[in-house]
């Protein structure tokens, strides 16, 4: 990474705000290519951040305070100003690499649209489809996410484990090892058992039993890559539409409740991606991700 180049093995001390109501601690704060080591002077690892999803608390303001990017009060403050401004740069040059879909297409007119579907009459479900997916903006796709995920079956207004500042790390470290881009867009469901799977607004749902039963990360690290090859090689929307429920989305710019509800229940039975043997072998020869101690914190996320 260009913006990398400047800041390559960045070190500066810092103050380490645990969550709640625990002791500051001095820390030294690694830049790493797309992640923020945070390690006391021991010599101990406390936190793991995610470049991409670090938030700036006090913009302009010297120290500069930050937060990890998820729900908690953890915090991070700097005084070193070229930590401070590495940290500004490496994020927004990871950032502007995200894909982001575009939404000049949307300025076709629905009527239009729907006056020359009526008067062609052989368009083909699969290309309504297929146009559907093309001209969803974002925004429409990550609230087709939240009505998914509250309409799961036994999932209390969407409700996902929040778990505690070690079992986020823990995560977030899992996640960032295999390249996940957008820790914002991950909920662990304790009653969902679906391996791993990507929603049409690229939200990842992970399978609590999946972590809970497992005896390390490899299960787990072997669906969310499986998962993250399928919505690379077909759009998730497409998955979640017919040609009525398409239609719909075109003209109304949104999926209908019936369509939301009916699909929440297929992700009930919906097989997870299936596992390549290339994912299998790659996985298998990964080294250590998480310690011991690390997993462990992970499998107790829905427990705290």
């Amino acid at each position: 990474m260009t913006a990398l180049s400047k800041f390559e093995r960045l070190e500066a001390p810092g103050i380490w705000h645990p969550e709640g109501d625990g002791t500051p601690r001095d820390v030294i704060v690694s830049l790493g290519d797309r992640s923020l080591s945070i390690t006391g002077v021991d010599d101990i690892p406390v936190a793991h951040w995610f470049l991409p999803s670090i938030e700036r608390l006090n913009p302009g303001k010297i120290p500069a305070m930050f937060g990890p990017g998820f729900e908690t009060d953890e915090q991070l403050e700097i005084e070193d100003d070229l930590m401070i401004e590495a940290i500004g740069t490496i994020r927004k040059s990871v950032r502007r690499t995200q894909p982001k879909r575009g939404r000049v297409r949307l300025i076709l007119s629905g009527t239009l649209f729907a006056l020359l579907l009526v008067a062609a009459g052989l368009w083909a479900p699969v290309a309504l489809i297929r146009y559907a997916a093309s001209v969803t903006p974002d925004e429409t796709r990550q609230e087709i996410d939240r009505q998914l995920i509250e309409e799961l079956p036994e999932q209390p207004s969407g409700l996902s484990c929040r778990g505690d500042a070690a079992s986020r790390n823990a995560l977030s470290l899992l996640l960032v090892s295999l390249g996940w881009s957008d820790l914002n867009k991950v909920k662990v469901l304790p009653n969902w058992p679906g391996g791993a799977t990507i929603l049409p607004g690229g939200t990842l749902l992970l399978d609590a039993s999946k972590i809970e039963n497992s005896t390390d990360f490899r299960p787990i690290a072997k669906q969310i890559l499986a998962a993250r090859h399928a919505a690379r090689v077909g759009d998730p929307l497409r998955s979640y539409l017919d040609g009525r429920s398409a239609y719909h989305l075109i003209m109304s710019k949104k999926m209908s409740e019936t369509d939301i509800s009916d699909q929440a229940e297929r992700l009930l039975s919906r097989p997870p991606p299936t596992v390549s043997s290339a994912i299998n072998a790659e996985v298998d020869r990964a080294s250590e991700i998480l310690t011991e101690r690390q997993w462990a914190a992970l499998q107790r996320i829905c427990q705290v």
